[in-house]
């Protein structure tokens, strides 16, 4: 019980630095512990189904293990990564086709969920074309199942997003 309250004053403290960030900077999302973080989280993807994963937390260990997940380690719960890589997996197909043309509605949304600017986002799917041709015409890579060949996609792209497009995108 200690450490869910030391957990809450951590999340609260943290909400309040976030309150005071200046204009210029890109607002973070806001993660619910709760619902985005956690063994509830983990189980449970789809938005629709959040109060399962509240419930499973909550449940489990009181919601313990979710509040200091979110705390010590915000990456780990669903946000901009675990949706960019969910939406890679479920749209391969059309992202491998439209990333061999350079353009395309796949490509559009997946710089949607990345939250990518406009006018950054034909060099990011040239940058991914260019980083995938290798990739794909390896010995093999045809043969992988459709996962693993989402899994290589999304760590492309999560380089490239981390990397030479932090200011630009924001898959927080």
């Amino acid at each position: 019980m200690k450490f869910a309250l030391l957990g809450l004053a951590a999340l609260f403290g943290a909400g309040a630095a976030h309150a005071q960030a200046p204009a210029a900077e890109k607002p973070e999302r806001i993660i619910n512990p709760f619902s985005d973080c956690g063994i509830g989280a983990a189980l449970v993807s789809s938005p629709d189904m959040k109060w399962l994963a509240v419930t499973t937390n909550v449940t489990w260990d009181v919601g313990t293990t979710a509040v200091i997940s979110a705390v010590s380690s915000p990456n780990t719960c669903n946000g901009g990564r675990a949706e960019t890589a969910q939406y890679i997996t479920k749209t391969y197909a059309s992202l491998e086709a439209e990333t061999a043309v350079g353009e395309g509605k796949y490509l559009q949304a997946m710089a949607d969920v990345m939250v990518c600017s406009a006018e950054v986002r034909p060099v990011l799917f040239q940058r991914v074309r260019q980083e995938m041709a290798p990739v794909m015409s390896q010995t093999g890579f045809a043969d992988m199942d459709r996962v693993k060949k989402a899994e290589t996609y999304f760590n492309v792209v999560d380089r490239l997003a981390a990397n030479e497009f932090a200011a630009s995108c924001s898959m927080t």
